[in-house]
């Protein structure tokens, strides 16, 4: 979709907006005061959320703080997916915050899930490409500085980190406590968590049914609402849906994102 529709996307789907506007208001508690801000975004929703927050830091009284944003270049093979790549969206956020005079630099971890080549790597293996990205989650690799209050963003993204162990000994550890203990490290003066609330990811097939039937109703019936039956709209986004549902209830351990 283009980003115009993601747009639209986000505002008819009740969580992601409801949550964007929750986790810019901690963010804008935490660094107040701060005239530097560097934010690790881990979003599936492609920056969506960061031109309010943009916006916020603007109308400071003592005036915008300067901002640096990082994302990783690879994210979870999950809807929504924009046609545009991660650097045109920093572009436009530049563009953004230079209309609201605030001092803005975007940066992409470099690649783990690109080849040489350019070819996606192991597309049938998000696991892998996890473990690549945590890899390049060091403070030389990120740039992180003294002088800047930082904020680590996480929109919707650690439900894709699967939290089943590797081995079975107490040393073990799954993807998402390697992600939790990587960026706990780094001493931030915030970390935001927005996610599903539901487990969608339990061993029972059975309980992964149930939660799903209970859970994603709500998108179902917001497009019912909103949109007619024969829109080409609603039919991409039952169609990502549709997608989240195949995956919760057909792939298994580090396939199940």
């Amino acid at each position: 979709m283009t980003v115009t529709e993601l747009a639209g996307y986000v505002d008819l789907i009740p969580w992601h907006r409801f949550g964007f506007c929750a986790s810019n208001s901690a963010i804008l508690k935490a660094v107040q005061g701060y005239p530097k801000v560097h934010i690790l975004d881990f979003s599936i929703t492609h920056c969506m959320q960061r031109p309010t927050l943009i916006d916020a830091l603007a109308k400071r009284p003592e005036g915008p703080p300067s901002l640096r944003i990082t994302v990783p270049s690879c994210r979870p093979p999950v809807p929504p997916l924009v046609n545009v790549s991660t650097e045109e969206v920093g572009h436009r956020l530049a563009n953004f915050a230079k209309f609201k005079d605030v001092s803005f630099e975007f940066h992409v971890i470099n690649d783990p899930c690109l080849s040489s080549s350019g070819e996606i790597l192991s597309k049938e293996s998000p696991a892998f490409q996890f473990e690549s990205l945590l890899s390049h989650l060091t403070p030389s690799e990120l740039d992180l500085r003294e002088d800047e209050a930082l904020v680590i963003n996480c929109q919707n993204w650690l439900h894709c980190l699967s939290d089943e162990r590797k081995g079975c000994t107490a040393h073990d550890s799954s993807l998402r406590g390697s992600f939790f203990d990587i960026i706990k490290g780094f001493n931030p003066r915030i970390i935001v968590v927005v996610d599903e609330d539901s487990d969608l990811s339990a061993s029972s097939l059975t309980s992964r049914i149930t939660a799903c039937f209970n859970y994603l109703w709500i998108p179902f019936d917001a497009l019912e609402t909103f949109l007619p039956k024969d829109s080409s709209q609603r039919l991409e986004y039952e169609s990502d849906i549709g997608h989240k549902i195949e995956n919760v209830i057909s792939f298994e351990g580090f396939q199940r994102i």
